[in-house]
């Protein structure tokens, strides 16, 4: 005998006598928990399976289907039922789990039409504004990725001249791009040939005429000594093995008075294997350092006026969306084989190690005016 065991979705409570807000304020269109329940890509993954399965399946079913531990393709079945897009029924000591056909059909159908201008992409998520990202190519801002906004309230005026420390597929110079304006100049850097083809299509798409991209290594920049008047980096320096030098890189073409405004990751206290495993070094963990080291790097380069404007500590649910991409889950099970590692690891122990050490951070410093 199959017993139902599903809780009731936002929407079903609403049409029980709540008002249906909806997202944006728009009546119809799925709140803000279902469309994170629904955006989430193992999430997606998990629920295309279970479309192409047809048939109820257990958790452990699911499971082999993708390389995460068991309680956290629970989680996520648990979430989906939660918002009544399957349905979860028990038989015996087992849970079957079916997709609701007719409901997350008429979801989806009331709000296909206004999806693109009511929900964040990547680039919102982590703090750019709508405005930031209007009329720029239209995969930049699902292909960009970061820890932050580094040019988000910063004071860029026109005529200025930016450079930006591994610009990647271009987000942060287009953006930069129109704060210093057809008088102003920005300059990217990056040490990888797809990096620099991919930025160079973007500002040829985009129609930018004062950006550029130059190949080389952020411990030895490319770029004339006190000759610009910002530097910013997006989750980039902490792959560097030689921070000191990039430091002293950032003062040494910084114009005097010039500023730096960076995104970037640190750690606190992380287990000695974690430091030494390459894996980990992918996933911005082994390579990065403590935010006083940061703070004491700056200052040994001469930077002063050194502040943290943001501060983000990574909890669980937030690190486990962070390594549900394919290329920073290989990372993780990549440290779970390798010989680095301590004792049994899995994903899930690996990353509740993390929790609260992580934390992604705006810093901001001046090189000292002459």
């Amino acid at each position: 005998m199959m017993t139902q065991v599903n809780k009731q979705s936002t929407k079903e409570n609403n049409e029980k006598g709540g008002e249906d807000r909806g997202c944006c304020g728009i009546p119809g269109i799925p709140d803000a928990r279902f469309l994170k329940a629904i955006g989430n890509p193992t999430r997606l993954r998990i629920l295309a399976h279970l479309i192409e399965a047809k048939e109820p399946q257990i958790v452990n079913e699911v499971s082999k289907n993708f390389p995460i531990d068991v309680s956290v393709v629970s989680r996520h079945l648990a979430i989906l039922r939660d918002e009544g897009i399957l349905l979860a029924e028990k038989q015996g000591k087992e849970v079957y789990y079916s997709v609701r056909y007719e409901f997350l059909s008429s979801i989806l159908k009331s709000f296909a039409a206004t999806i693109e201008s009511c929900c964040p992409s990547k680039a919102e998520d982590i703090g750019y504004r709508g405005e930031d990202l209007q009329n720029l190519p239209a995969d930049l801002a699902e292909s960009s990725f970061g820890c932050g906004n580094p040019l988000a309230f910063s004071e860029v005026h026109e005529g200025e001249t930016v450079l930006d420390l591994g610009m990647g597929a271009g987000l942060d110079l287009l953006i930069a791009s129109r704060k210093v304006g057809p008088t102003g100049k920005v300059i990217g850097i990056d040490m990888t040939d797809e990096m620099i083809a991919r930025a160079r299509e973007h500002i040829r798409v985009a129609g930018v005429k004062n950006a550029e991209v130059r190949k080389g290594l952020i411990e030895n920049l490319p770029v004339e000594s006190s000759s610009v008047d910002w530097v910013i980096s997006n989750c980039v320096i902490n792959l560097s093995p030689e921070k000191e030098k990039v430091f002293s890189e950032i003062f040494r073409v910084l114009k005097p008075g010039g500023q730096m405004s960076v995104s970037d990751i640190v750690v606190e206290k992380i287990p000695d294997w974690m430091r030494e495993d390459k894996n980990l070094y992918c996933a911005c963990i082994s390579g990065a350092i403590s935010e006083e080291e940061y703070i004491s790097g700056l200052k040994k380069a001469g930077l002063e006026k050194i502040n943290i404007t943001e501060r983000l500590v990574y909890k669980l649910d937030e690190l486990e969306s962070i390594f549900e991409s394919p290329e920073s889950l290989s990372c993780i099970t990549g440290s779970i084989n390798s010989k680095e590692a301590a004792g049994d690891k899995t994903v899930k122990s690996i990353l509740d190690e993390l929790t609260d050490k992580v934390s992604s951070i705006k810093i901001s410093a001046y090189k000292p005016k002459l």
